[in-house]
């Protein structure tokens, strides 16, 4: 059943995995399963959403994702956060548990990212519109989420919808920053 889910969505993906520190951030409309709704005016509510964080071995990065996803600023009823660790070694599932709450699940699955995402699937709440990709090293800013539900409102000929990431230095050192600015740059420009 998720495997169709998988199939028949419409995504926004925003990737830069072949540098280190790269994030990647997809987005997925689950709107088209749902029953049809009448067009909605334009408004920074878009449904509810799911951010589902698959993580192995972030021990180094977890604890401060989630510190910034707890900080989002949107009503709390209106999104769910999905952890699943899969096959950790470090204290990726310790530092999960312990930021467990009423909007912070966590779950463990089988080890591989996919195997991680699908279990994310297999644990979304039913009301959920749209699923957030997010890796576990990424930080949202607090207005990410009103700020994505603003854009995503705007009325719009074209179902397409493209993004972009901006991606940091793990090392704060001169050279990983001018590296890092021209990616970006680079990344915007095409």
């Amino acid at each position: 059943m998720h495997t169709e889910v998988l199939l028949n969505t419409i995504g926004l993906t925003a990737a830069a995995a072949i540098l280190p520190g790269a994030v990647e951030l997809t987005l997925f409309n689950l709107a088209g399963l749902l029953p049809k709704r009448a067009p909605a005016k334009v408004s920074t509510f878009v449904g509810k959403i799911a951010v589902l964080i698959p993580a192995h071995n972030e021990e180094k990065y977890l604890r401060k994702t989630l510190e910034h996803v707890a900080a989002l600023q949107y009503p709390a009823d209106a999104f769910e956060v999905i952890v699943i660790e899969n096959g950790s070694t470090d204290r990726t599932l310790e530092i999960a548990q312990a930021a467990a709450n009423a909007t912070i699940h966590v779950y463990t699955s089988e080890k591989g990212v996919s195997r991680a995402r699908n279990c994310g699937i297999d644990h979304l709440s039913q009301w959920s519109d749209w699923v957030i990709f997010l890796d576990a090293d990424t930080l949202l800013k607090p207005s990410f989420l009103t700020e994505l539900a603003s854009f995503l409102s705007w009325p719009r000929t074209s179902g397409a919808v493209v993004g972009t990431t901006s991606v940091l230095p793990d090392h704060d050192t001169v050279n990983a920053r001018l590296w890092f600015t021209l990616y970006d740059l680079g990344h915007r420009i095409t």
